[in-house]
């Protein structure tokens, strides 16, 4: 029945995964992409970003903390995805690391603003983490800031002031109208979390994960990918902590098998 709490999805056009989760992601909701380098985060972020301009008519931000915009064209490039011809339509930024107080909750508001950004890719919530005493927070009160060295949360020990601010700064995100994935690193196969940051997985709406594992018949590595959670959606839940949905890399992207 359509009304006020209808459900509306955002297919990520990535072969072989919306059909596991009922068609695609929530509309507006958060997504973290957790694993290990090398396991496909970034191509299925830029995939999803391209499918939004190419195919459904929605423009996109890609967030950087990390990588060179240069250096993520060219590996966008490398499956047919020209980003040049969408220029108009999604936006590539770079996040500074050098500017201590950065406004970065702001920032990334004012640039989704900018090109009325339907769907944005931040990369990554753990650098983001890691350098969180850069940056600047707003919270409730415009006179107030959330900073390291500020009355207000002087008593809590380093590590639980950066989890406050990633929980703050995701919260904040959650509130513009566009569907946000945050990319992250897995912690060590021993951690009892799904993320290195500890924080974005709870808050997030869904945590999708992605592996790869040597090929025993192939000699190569396989990669695979799991949904381990998904608000407001019957997703393909897969038992075992190395069971996941085979996933390929082809020339032309990533396919989910």
């Amino acid at each position: 029945m359509a009304g006020k709490y209808e459900v509306k999805r955002v297919p990520t056009g990535i072969p072989g995964f919306d059909r596991l989760i009922e068609g695609g992601f929530v509309a507006d909701d958060s997504y973290v992409l957790a694993g290990m380098p090398g396991t496909g985060k970034t191509i299925f972020a830029l995939q999803f970003l391209w499918n939004g301009a190419a195919k459904y008519d929605e423009n996109g931000l890609y967030i950087s903390v990390e990588q060179g915009i240069d250096e993520l064209k060219r590996q966008a490039a490398q499956f047919g995805w020209d980003f040049e011809k969408y220029k108009s339509k999604v936006a590539f930024v770079k996040v500074p690391l050098d500017k201590p107080d950065f406004g970065i909750l702001e920032f990334i508001k004012s640039e989704a603003n900018k090109i009325k950004a339907k769907r944005i890719v931040i990369d990554s919530i753990s650098i983001i983490a890691i350098n969180a005493p850069m940056y600047e927070l707003p919270l409730w009160q415009a006179d107030q800031r959330f900073n390291f060295t500020g009355k207000q949360i002087i008593s809590l020990p380093t590590i639980d002031k950066i989890k406050q601010f990633i929980y703050l700064l995701i919260s904040s995100l959650k509130n513009i109208e566009a569907t946000l994935l945050f990319i992250g690193e897995s912690p060590k196969e021993t951690s009892e979390f799904l993320t290195r940051d500890t924080v974005s997985e709870f808050i997030c709406d869904g945590v999708i994960t992605f592996h790869y594992s040597s090929g025993l018949m192939t000699g190569g590595y396989e990669r695979g990918i799991k949904i381990v959670k998904m608000r407001a959606t019957k997703h393909v839940a897969l038992k075992g902590k190395n069971a996941y949905s085979p996933m390929t890399i082809t020339p032309s992207g990533i396919v989910v098998r």
